[in-house]
């Protein structure tokens, strides 16, 4: 039912709202990849150190690759973390100059951020793409870990090319459809009057 729901919507919209939609589409399935990789990841990190520190310290045993493994994931987390993060708008900003100017103004800052944010995931994923190459064909391995160290330079392109697709879709989301646009920053709520205390 729903999925007949989102396809009579992508038919009746107009063709650039239907463009975005089809590219939020598309980066659904990158959103649960990420923040999945993203949670295992975390939870791999923790338990590596864990046991490594527990084994060095009270049972005489060393967890051999522990560190680098865990460097290796943090890097890799990195990357698709900040692809989360462009994808729910959630990055560090300074907001004070959008919430003083209209939203019309509003509007096509974020097509701007959302510009300058493609080009430059753009340029990192050229570079990065030739450097995880370089190391691929390299054949070097990792100094500990039965794996190539390319793997972890894999992640800049990879993370940089899912973040370019955000950008891309943000900034056609606010040019083509701001009124599904997701907006750069939440309003705060009112501070609530302090609560007196009660009397007993």
């Amino acid at each position: 039912m729903a999925e007949r729901q989102e396809e009579r919507v992508s038919r009746s919209a107009l063709p650039g709202q239907s463009l975005v939609w089809w590219l939020d589409r598309l980066l659904l399935g990158a959103d649960l990849f990420a923040k999945a990789f993203v949670g295992l990841a975390l939870l791999a990190i923790t338990l590596t150190l864990f046991v490594g520190a527990l084994g060095r310290y009270a049972l005489d045993f060393s967890f051999v690759g522990g560190e680098e493994l865990a460097r290796y994931l943090m890097v890799w987390m990195t990357f698709l973390g900040s692809y989360v993060l462009v994808r729910e708008q959630r990055h560090i900003m300074i907001d004070i100059v959008l919430r003083m100017v209209p939203p019309p103004v509003q509007r096509w800052i974020a097509v701007l951020i959302g510009t300058v944010g493609l080009v430059t995931m753009v340029y990192i994923t050229k570079y990065g793409y030739a450097l995880a190459e370089r190391m691929l064909t390299g054949f070097q391995m990792s100094p500990v870990l039965p794996i190539p160290r390319g793997l972890l330079h894999v992640s800049l392109p990879l993370g940089s090319a899912l973040m370019a697709l955000a950008f891309l879709h943000m900034a056609l989301s606010h040019l083509l459809d701001p009124r599904n646009a997701r907006p750069l920053f939440t309003e705060q709520p009112a501070d609530q009057p302090a609560k007196q205390p009660r009397e007993d």
